[in-house]
Order: structure tokens, then sequence, then C-alpha cells
């Protein structure tokens, strides 16, 4: 509410000739606003969610902070996300060089939109800016993945949210999400970090931590029954597509170390388990890679 009303107090004076000689200032000081949001979010890393307690408390940090951040945004902006303009038809000099890194990192720390609905993902926003204020924003490397994470993000939620619904009928009730199924998390699982919880039933479910799954299970997340069996299968071929699970054969491997060939042992293969892109055929020749041949510098982990 506080943030809110400070937003309204900046939208006032953008809007009255009388401060027009104050426009710098005045997203100078929004911009500030944004920077200490992102401070205080950055008080609280998702990395030591150690129990059901504080994962709930990283959940309502993050879920208050990104109602601030939107807020702002919204009370600043009341038409179409209108940066630049006022109701008053008063120029507002705004240079987005100021604003856009601050919100790349609010966005980093998914701590912009909740669900990503408001204007769409991270390029939609984007786009929007440039729209209604009528200038362009330089692109970088970071805007190409947080446009590939925020759209995970808002469909993952709106998958989850049409499943607590009860919406059978809506096909991404049904589709593979790689985010956390803990609606508020936003841990993304990739083929080299896999998520270690992952229902075999339904394969919808899946967590990134132990204190997820309680608060999933708490909150009924798992929802098996609700899957029918070809869904299930769907859900399933499409996890170890995206993942590479489905390239678990030996079959013409060479060990990473000795180059000795499957079809030459007399024992099975074993696969490093962080990068899962070598194998080896022993203990011995898998640390022997890892610590003398600088495995343990190209692994991916």
């Amino acid at each position: 509410e506080k943030c809110g009303f400070l937003a309204k107090i900046y939208r006032h004076m953008l809007d009255n000739k009388r401060w027009i000689s104050l426009q710098k200032d005045i997203y100078t000081s929004v911009n500030q606003v944004l920077v200490t949001i992102t401070d205080v979010k950055e008080r609280y890393p998702r990395n030591q969610m150690k129990s059901v307690q504080v994962a709930m408390l990283f959940f309502k940090v993050k879920t208050f902070l990104a109602e601030c951040v939107l807020s702002l945004l919204g009370c600043l902006c009341p038409e179409n996300f209108s940066f630049g303009r006022s109701s008053n038809q008063i120029e507002n000099k705004i240079d987005l060089e100021l604003l856009v890194p601050s919100l790349r990192r609010l966005a980093m720390l998914d701590c912009v939109d909740n669900n990503w609905n408001m204007y769409g993902n991270w390029q939609d926003l984007l786009n929007a800016m440039e729209s209604s204020s009528e200038r362009s924003i330089v692109r970088c490397a970071v805007d190409d993945i947080l446009e590939e994470r925020t759209e995970i993000w808002r469909s993952a939620r709106n998958s989850m949210r049409c499943r607590l619904m009860g919406i059978k009928e809506a096909s991404q009730c049904f589709k593979y999400f790689p985010k956390c199924t803990v609606v508020d998390c936003p841990n993304i699982e990739t083929a080299m970090k896999p998520h270690k919880i992952r229902c075999k039933t339904c394969w919808y479910f899946h967590c990134c931590s132990s204190a997820c799954e309680q608060i999933a299970s708490m909150h009924g997340r798992h929802q098996c029954h609700y899957v029918s069996t070809s869904q299930a299968q769907l859900i399933k071929s499409q996890t170890e597509l995206y993942l590479k699970l489905e390239e678990t054969s030996t079959e013409g491997k060479i060990c990473n170390f000795c180059s000795a060939k499957k079809e030459n042992l007399s024992n099975s293969m074993m696969r490093c388990s962080a990068c899962k892109s070598v194998w080896y055929c022993s203990k011995q020749c898998q640390q022997w890679d890892w610590s003398e041949a600088g495995h343990k510098i190209k692994c991916k982990r």
C-alpha cells in the first residue's frame, strides 16, 4: 500500500506541469525504489530453503515484493503501461536505460509479476514499454534468457492453477513444465540439474527440494488421480525429451578416460552424474579423469 501510495504521488507530479523540471529526479527516485526492493529480495536467497518454514517465508517475501513492483508500475503507468506519457499530454523525457536494468535484475529474481500475466513474458513487457514510450530498448543477452524463463513461469503457473480449479478441458493441465510444482517456486530444472523428486505415476509432479515437496503436499498440489494413463505417458515422453532421460543406453559408448568400448567389457559402464555426457568403464577411470585429466574443469554442473 505504501509503495502504491508513493507511486501515485510520482504519477501526480509527472502529470503536473509544475513539476516538469523534476522529471529526471522523479524517475531516479523510482529507480531507487526498485533497487531497494532488489536488495531486500537478495537477503532471502532461494538456496537457503532448508526447511518448510524457511521456504514459506521465502515465497511470502517474494510474492509481497513482486506485488510492490507491479503496484509501482501500474500506478506510474495506468494507461497501458504509458512510460514517458501522462494523462495531460505532458512529454515525460524518461530515459528507459535508467529503469530497464533494475527491472532486469528483478525479473531474474522472478520479482516483477507473480504470474507474468499482467503484460505477458519479459519480451512482451519490453515491447509494451517501447510501444507506449515511443523509445527503443537496446536488447542484450539476458533478455533472451528472461523471455524463456518468464514464459516457463507464466505457462507453468497457469497450468497449475487450472488443475487446482478443476478445469480438466485445459490442455496445459497435461503438459510437462520444467518449473518446480510449487506455484511460487521459480526453480527450473535442466538436463544438467534435474529435480530429484519426481512422481513416476503421473509424471506431472516434481519438486526441487524436500521443502517444496512438503509444501506441495500441504496444499494438495500432487494429484495423481487427475492424470489418466495415456496423459501420464505423454507427460513422461515430454519429460524425457526435455531432460534427455531416454539416452540411457550404453551401446556404442567408450570410456572417457581409457577409451575402452562397452562391447569389450564384462561389467556395465558408469555415467558422469553431473554432466551426463561422458561414460566410464570403472570407478578408477572416473576418479583419474576427474582429478588428473581435467574433467573436473570441463564438467558442466
